[in-house]
């Protein structure tokens, strides 16, 4: 299984050292899965870095970060599924990048926050943060 990081999972996993997604990362490692971020992501975090002014200490964990995590270009067949999607009031256009990424690679979204993920036709996606993991299984 291929499980792609969103933008909440992957803050969850800087800031919080006992967060359960960790330990279900651990988890899923050990059972074979692999882990990467969508270049999507990637932009996201580094927005965020330019707007936070911290010493530029989040654009060194971000750099760090993409040595353990592999960052995958944004596929060319995910622009027609972009496409496809339903306008969704709540949804930014990063989130919906990131699923239309994910459903064009055949991957699994991890999230650590409420989101729009469950209304985004057929996207299976896992809210790691807390304890009941839902799933959109399309």
């Amino acid at each position: 299984m291929i499980y792609l990081l969103a933008q909440s999972a992957l803050l969850n996993l800087l800031t919080d050292p006992a967060t359960p997604v960790r330990e279900r990362m651990l988890a899923a490692q050990d059972a074979g899965s692999s882990f990467a971020m969508s270049a999507v992501t990637l932009a996201e975090l580094e927005a965020l870095a330019e707007r936070v002014s911290d010493d530029g200490r989040l654009r060194q964990v971000i750099s760090q970060l993409q040595l353990a995590v592999e960052v995958l270009p944004w596929p060319v067949n995910a622009a027609s599924i972009l496409g496809r999607f339903p306008r969704q009031a709540n949804a930014s256009p990063q989130d919906l990048q990131v699923a239309a990424h994910a459903l064009a690679i055949g991957a699994e979204v991890i999230v650590a926050a409420p989101g729009p993920w469950p209304q985004i036709p057929t996207l299976s996606f896992q809210d790691w943060a807390r304890q009941a993991a839902p799933s959109n299984p399309g």
